[in-house]
């Protein structure tokens, strides 16, 4: 059992900001515009939005992507260290960003303090239901080990599919090969991309709903919702167009047969999978 003070450290992957949930703390990650030579850098959900990042990959603007600097992690140390003796920090999965890295660095300078850097290696509402996790887990005094050991075990009960229909900035970023983002792009393929933790290539088809079908028994081969039963499911997305989102989500709740929370595809990661993608995110009982 544990009654200390504690607070929590996202990223903006997480979607969460600033004074949205108490005793949570936002700091941004950076989207980088390359305009003429020119570098314009903007803070993530306080600078720039999905929307903004869409528009500029529409209007072929050069972006890329930075993790929150080393300065901003002992800078927030600093701050918050005084005011609680128990801080998880929950970031970016590692397998996307070296984050989780450098706040494991950052995290030397604070030795005599408790602080915990949580790979939960997820993103988006997964790191934000793993944030509602932990403070839950606090409001009944839960200590850190089993804290810890439970976002562990969460990691096995949940997966994600990523359908990407314009391959543009995967090639950009060197993920897809550009011969095999033209055949693709030629024969108008759908390409599924698994998220566990990382971004790894699945499969591919022509149909929206049959891209729709291998996601969903990937996901049920590799946690076996249909038997386990569906605790979360998110459907992400990165078109503005609400009608096509609409239309895309009402196939994936009739195939749940659930109401899927929806969400824009956090900013830092549509800006290397680009606009017009959607994913289904399920996480088991």
């Amino acid at each position: 059992m544990s009654n200390k003070k504690t607070c929590i450290i996202v990223d903006s992957c997480s979607g969460i900001k600033n004074n949205e949930i108490k005793d949570v703390y936002c700091l941004p990650l950076t989207i980088i515009e390359n305009d003429d030579g020119q570098e314009k850098i903007y803070a993530d959900l306080i600078e720039i939005n999905i929307v903004d990042v869409i528009k500029k990959i529409s209007n072929k603007k050069d972006l890329k992507t930075s993790q929150t600097s080393m300065g901003e992690m002992l800078d927030i140390f600093e701050k918050l260290t005084p005011k609680y003796e128990r801080i998880f920090v929950v970031p970016i999965s590692s397998g996307l960003s070296g984050s989780y890295e450098t706040w494991n660095i950052a995290k030397e300078e604070f030795e005599n303090n408790e602080i915990h850097i949580v790979n939960s290696k997820d993103l988006g509402p997964g790191n934000k239901a793993v944030v509602k996790l932990i403070t839950e887990m606090i409001s009944q005094n839960k200590s850190s080990e089993e804290i810890l050991k439970k976002v562990e075990e969460r990691k096995k009960k949940r997966l994600g599919c990523l359908v990407v229909t314009d391959l543009e900035q995967l090639k950009k970023g060197g993920r897809i090969n550009a011969f095999k983002a033209l055949i693709a792009k030629t024969l108008k393929f759908n390409i599924i991309i698994t998220f566990d933790g990382s971004l790894d290539f699945y499969d591919k088809d022509r149909s929206v709903e049959k891209a729709i079908d291998k996601s969903l028994e990937k996901i049920n081969k590799e946690i076996n919702y249909l038997s386990k039963g569906i605790k979360n499911a998110f459907f992400y997305t990165s078109f503005l167009d609400e009608n096509k989102n609409a239309e895309i989500k009402k196939i994936v709740d009739e195939k749940l047969k659930i109401k899927t929370e929806q969400s824009y595809i956090p900013s830092v990661i549509t800006v290397h999978t680009g606009p017009n993608a959607f994913a289904i995110y399920i996480e088991t009982n």
